[in-house]
């Protein structure tokens, strides 16, 4: 499949539009860098296979507030185009995949796969309030970047700001998708495996809001015998 873009009149084909931007206003310069919303410290060299079966390496990293996938290019980020061609992203060797518009990562696989879907609120900073209280106001939306007709144009975060990860996961069950909040959701994803999970998440510690303990008990939840 072709499609044809405005700039030149130029026939590219589909798989190209997912690391272009059209306009350069949706970019970042490189000089304000400030990773505080993305999932990795920094940008790194990743591979992205698309469902045509094209393989793209790019520059990528992920912002968990506007919970999308952003690619370096020319030293300006731009928010990753047609997430719906992908098939995977892989990144610092871990594996996502597009899942709505948004990516999730694939923490284990099975036949009821785990997956965390990545995502954070910004904290503003405290101001004084009446009586000598202090508040502070949550956005989740603003402050991070702003969205344009062909995108969301990723910023630096201003002074003071802080980053609230609040990951939440999804186990597949054949079609069925079930959300996860908390560690003590999954056992009933299981009929029949409840005692054994609930042990397991008890004496490891398990907890939601660490992915890589959601990860092991992904793996362990796949392992159980029918």
């Amino acid at each position: 499949m072709k499609i044809r873009v405005s700039a030149g009149n130029r026939v590219l084909p589909t798989w190209f539009l997912i690391i272009i931007s059209v306009l350069s206003a949706a970019g970042q310069d490189k000089s304000a860098d400030d990773f505080r919303q993305f999932l990795f410290p920094t940008f790194s060299k990743s591979l992205i296979k698309t469902k045509a079966g094209k393989e793209v390496n790019i520059i990528l990293n992920y912002n968990m507030v506007s919970e999308k996938m952003v690619f370096e290019q020319k030293e300006k980020y731009y928010d990753l185009v047609n997430p719906e061609l992908v098939d995977t992203a892989y990144i610092q060797n871990r594996k996502f995949i597009p899942h709505g518009k948004e990516f999730i990562e694939v923490l284990a696989t099975g036949k009821s796969p785990f997956y965390a879907q990545h995502k954070a609120d910004l904290i503003a900073p405290e101001r004084p309030g009446a009586y000598g209280t202090t508040s502070a106001l949550t956005s989740s939306n603003v402050l991070s970047g702003y969205q344009t007709d062909i995108g969301y144009f990723n910023f630096k975060l201003p002074e003071g700001y802080t980053v609230k990860k609040n990951p939440f996961y999804w186990i597949r069950n054949g079609e069925e998708w079930i959300k996860i909040n908390s560690e003590k959701q999954v056992p009933k994803a299981f009929p029949g495996k409840e005692e054994k999970i609930r042990k397991f998440i008890k004496g490891n510690g398990i907890r939601a809001d660490k992915t890589e303990d959601m990860k092991k008990l992904g793996i362990f939840c796949n392992n159980l015998p029918d």
